[in-house]
């Protein structure tokens, strides 16, 4: 037996015709024919309580039609579905294949571009390297040119004392 909070549960004439096998056609027909009660949403669609339904398909003598597929017995419709079980079988193959030819596109591009990757990474490596040697370079270059600037200074400063102490004895 149902609890009232599932009796109580709306269902929608698609949902309805889902559980029960008529058609939502034949639901909106029943409701709007007073058969089946049923109130409508905010967007104007049709709502039925759970236990109308059950109430309303218990007391159903006549029982859902089914499509001709299904209840033509003869060889003919067991052959077609058969025939259509096989296309899906067949398309579902090719779609694998699909699938696993795409799989092994994307494994080679993975392994291209990992090798390629895994160059690029060791000439960045190597870039770098030079980088920092040109640095250190630089670097070294600047202290000797600041030793050369203090010499030059020195030098600069024992020639101005030798000018002028040579002027001085000239000009004497």
């Amino acid at each position: 037996m149902m609890q009232n909070n599932e009796s109580d549960r709306l269902l929608s004439t698609k949902q309805a015709a889902a559980a029960s096998g008529f058609h939502q056609t034949h639901f909106n027909a029943v409701i709007t024919d007073g058969k089946l009660p049923a109130t409508k949403d905010e967007r104007g669609r049709w709502q039925i309580k759970q236990s109308d339904l059950d109430k309303y398909l218990s007391s159903k003598t006549v029982k859902p039609r089914r499509p001709k597929e299904f209840t033509n017995k003869t060889e003919g419709a067991e052959t077609s579905l058969l025939t259509q079980l096989d296309e899906k079988d067949k398309e579902i193959q090719n779609l694998k294949l699909e699938l696993d030819a795409s799989k092994r596109v994307i494994d080679d591009l993975n392994i291209k571009y990992e090798d390629e990757i895994q160059d690029l990474t060791a000439n960045i490596s190597e870039v770098e390297g030079k980088l920092q040697r040109a640095k250190n370079r630089i670097e070294g270059l600047k202290e000797e040119n600041a030793e050369l600037r203090d010499e030059n200074r020195e030098h600069t400063g024992f020639l101005r004392s030798t000018l002028r102490e040579l002027l001085q004895y000239v000009t004497k």
